[in-house]
């Protein structure tokens, strides 16, 4: 499997070698000390997205090279971390699946604001406040009825 991050990277790089090859080695350096003192595990899997997420948006590669580089560094640090067989392949697979792929897209979505999850929230207190009144004056009217 480390084969297969090696040939990522040298598609990653075909057009500029020599500077995005640095850059990344750069990033993944950076991204090893930052995680230096964290076990690759299912339940840190994420914070370890992150910190490849902020490591390579401080680089000098360009959307969708950084997010193939995220990818590539989270996979290469699980490949690379002792752990037993069963998890190392599942955190693989939610990798080679597209999961953290996904991940990214929704972080950057987020971050530029294009992610409406408030909206549903907001619509939900404009139907509360407008019904409260009906609501309130059925249960007025009817409630002699059922104690009745």
């Amino acid at each position: 499997m480390h084969q297969n991050f090696s040939l990522a990277v040298d598609k990653m790089v075909e057009t500029d070698s020599v500077t995005q090859h640095e850059e990344i080695e750069r990033v993944q350096t950076s991204f090893r000390v930052k995680v230096a003192n964290l076990q690759v595990s299912p339940q840190t899997i994420v914070l370890l997205l992150q910190f490849a997420m902020e490591a390579v948006e401080a680089s000098m590669l360009h959307g969708l090279e950084k997010k193939n580089a995220v990818v590539l560094l989270v996979r290469k640090l699980v490949m690379d971390a002792p752990m037993d067989d069963s998890i190392e392949t599942l955190l693989l697979e939610m990798i080679d699946d597209g999961i953290m792929g996904h991940i990214i897209d929704i972080t950057v979505a987020a971050s530029k604001g294009k992610l409406h999850l408030n909206a549903s929230l907001e619509a939900g207190k404009i139907a509360a406040v407008n019904l409260a009144p009906s609501v309130a004056s059925c249960v007025t009217d009817c409630l002699p009825c059922w104690k009745g």
